[in-house]
């Protein structure tokens, strides 16, 4: 799961921390510890035996400015792989939450123009659509088993009919397969409820988009960087820490070994966190909290299909007849909050009354609607809370 860093902590408390970095993958590296241990030997044997290292010192000394270019050119290689590895997370993060907006935009189209007249069939092309992408990150995470299958119909998201179609579907195809489901039964909804032709288009066009960022994600996934650009990298590094080790060991001051700790620690770091970069729909800290969006998703989409509208169709024209000329000094005013403060209180801060404007347009629709109706208005229970569980209305 990403985290949302605070940029002015300071530089001491952000790299002495040791959460959400790559300080304990490379700490409980093998590799880490093995160079370490090379350059080690190299060091105290170097200053147990001084006079004979400075009798052969023209046979064991490394020159410096070859060291050099090595270290050159495995830095350009290891920058240009943690850059590509970056910007491939960059990619699949903006189609992944590309899928969810238009997941959204679906389900908004579907309450507007197919959920009064057919209100089924637009929760049955959300849940489907919704089933789509779970079984769509399965298949990222490596998952999508007939396990999972029966797992998503003990969960009311399958059903009998529907399991039983896609255990006889290969894995990779199912999420394919119930957008097709969504396809058809949105366009059965939008003749039920006689939507505009020009709305079908839009509603296969987003089905569509879904589909096209599905196999994006996928496309992308199954093409990282070539094996042999990672393998002449690894190789490289190895060469390189291998250099340093024995250079560095030979050098008479007693610093060598904690500049060549953190020399390591940030290279190999620098790999760790490519490698985790490259896979982000797994279970390292940068991988892409696809459960907590998917939460949100079902949350936001639950709430599209089954809103109504405050007091009903007939409060909307109550409210238009009502509704006063658009005053810019509410978003003045409302700019001059400050620390969550209410209006008023921000205005007695400042020694001035609130302005009025006059009685709620919404109020006055809503006496004059419950007026017409011969009911009394009744206020709303103090303590009142809304229903939390709104899931379960449409799946």
């Amino acid at each position: 799961m990403t985290l949302l860093y605070d940029t002015k902590a300071g530089l001491f408390w952000t790299a002495l921390r040791r959460s959400y970095t790559v300080a304990p993958s490379v700490l409980s590296s093998v590799e880490f510890w093995l160079f370490f241990a090379i350059h080690l030997s190299i060091f105290f044997a170097s200053h147990y035996n001084k006079e004979w290292i400075r009798s052969n010192a023209w046979i064991l000394m490394l020159d410096w400015d070859s060291v050099k270019i090595v270290s050159g050119i495995t830095t350009f290689f290891e920058v240009f792989y943690s850059n590509q590895c970056y910007a491939r997370y960059l990619h699949l993060y903006n189609t992944t939450r590309g899928m969810i907006n238009s997941v959204h935009d679906l389900c908004h189209y579907l309450r507007v123009f197919v959920g009064d007249k057919a209100k089924g069939y637009s929760r049955l092309s959300t849940r489907y659509v919704i089933l789509a992408m779970i079984l769509h990150f399965y298949e990222m995470k490596g998952r999508g088993t007939d396990a999972d299958i029966l797992e998503l119909s003990r969960l009311g998201l399958l059903r009998d009919v529907e399991m039983n179609a896609l255990l006889a579907t290969p894995a990779r195809h199912r999420s394919k397969v119930v957008l097709t489901w969504c396809s058809f039964v949105t366009t059965r909804g939008c003749w039920k409820a006689e939507a505009p032709a020009q709305v079908l288009r839009a509603f296969i066009d987003l089905i569509l988009g879904v589909h096209a960022s599905q196999q994006e994600i996928a496309d992308t996934m199954s093409l990282p960087v070539p094996f042999q650009y990672f393998h002449l990298l690894s190789s490289m590094i190895i060469m390189n820490l291998m250099l340093w080790a024995f250079a560095m060991g030979l050098h008479e001051s007693y610093f060598a070994p904690v500049i060549y700790f953190f020399s390591s620690f940030i290279f190999i770091g620098m790999m760790e966190l490519s490698s985790e970069l490259s896979d982000p729909f797994g279970n390292d800290e940068v991988d892409f909290p696809v459960d907590r969006w998917m939460k949100e998703c079902i949350d936001m989409v639950v709430e599209m299909i089954e809103t109504e509208f405050p007091g009903g169709h007939e409060m909307i024209a109550l409210l238009a007849q009502q509704e006063p000329v658009l005053n810019s000094r509410i978003i003045a005013d409302i700019s001059m909050l400050d620390d969550g403060q209410e209006h008023g209180g921000a205005a007695q801060v400042k020694g001035l009354n609130p302005p009025d404007y006059g009685v709620s347009p919404y109020a006055m629709a809503r006496d004059r609607h419950a007026t017409a109706l011969g009911t009394p208005r009744t206020p709303a229970r103090p303590g009142a809370v809304k229903s939390a569980d709104c899931s379960r209305t449409c799946f």
